[in-house]
């Protein structure tokens, strides 16, 4: 199966003791916006800066906040 949106095993727990996720890597591939819901911009706490998507079944994509695609997505979506 070819799918464009990575797991949802891509924001991993930063510890077993905490309920917080960090991203461990990005989504290497565009995704189209009409996928994406909202967002949110991964603590500072973690070590990868990340834009993290929540997609419209839920899932959630890791993105670099430097990409393009990114810098065009984030404007049209609400946090």
């Amino acid at each position: 199966e070819n799918r464009i949106v990575p797991p949802v095993s891509e924001v991993q727990p930063q510890s077993l003791s905490f309920s917080k996720y960090c991203c461990t890597r990005y989504q290497q591939k565009p995704v189209p916006v009409k996928w994406l819901k909202s967002y949110t911009v991964q603590d500072d706490n973690c070590k990868l800066r990340a834009i993290i998507f929540k997609t419209v079944k839920n899932r959630h994509i890791c993105a670099n906040p430097e990409d393009k695609w990114v810098n065009i997505a984030i404007p049209l979506l609400p946090r």
